[in-house]
């Protein structure tokens, strides 16, 4: 999974010069926020194809993903940008393609870490766009948001 460590690198590197260019790439930030969606999901799939017992391996492997892929995001400049702008901020507010986009990277980024580690604060806006879009968003937004709120103790910051 080397491979996939270096990916997100790459990633990051793009989608950092991607961000701090003017004017903004017209792709911007759609195709970064699916790439990064991709590795994640890839190193999953990487860990699920190793068919480990769970009682005995299945901790430490998911725990190099966590260090080695997910850490990398999560320790990166991206993941304050991915809530307060993509998720809920007023450049994106009406483009459902980025909130789809940002929700499965964050989606996905959480459900491979100690909340609590990361999300000390919480960002009462972004509670609440979660909370709308489980209410009344479209799929896979709606399933997205649920998923989210279902970290609620460290989304609430309890």
């Amino acid at each position: 999974m080397p491979e996939l460590v270096e990916r997100i690198d790459e990633l990051l590197k793009q989608w950092d010069i991607d961000h701090n260019t003017l004017p903004l790439p017209e792709d911007y930030p759609n195709k970064n926020l699916r790439e990064i969606a991709d590795t994640i999901d890839k190193a999953r799939e990487e860990v699920n194809s190793l068919n480990l017992d769970p009682y005995d391996d299945f901790k430490n492997v998911c725990g190099n993903i966590e260090s080695d892929v997910i850490k990398k995001i999560l320790d990166h400049e991206f993941l304050e940008v991915l809530s307060t702008t993509y998720l809920t901020g007023s450049r994106y507010s009406q483009d459902e393609p980025v909130h789809i986009l940002a929700a499965r990277v964050m989606s996905s980024a959480m459900s491979g870490i100690d909340y609590n580690a990361y999300f000390k604060d919480v960002d009462e806006d972004m509670v609440e766009c979660l909370y709308q879009w489980a209410l009344s968003g479209r799929e896979p937004l709606s399933s997205y948001a649920i998923e989210m709120l279902s970290y609620g103790e460290s989304l609430c910051g309890k």
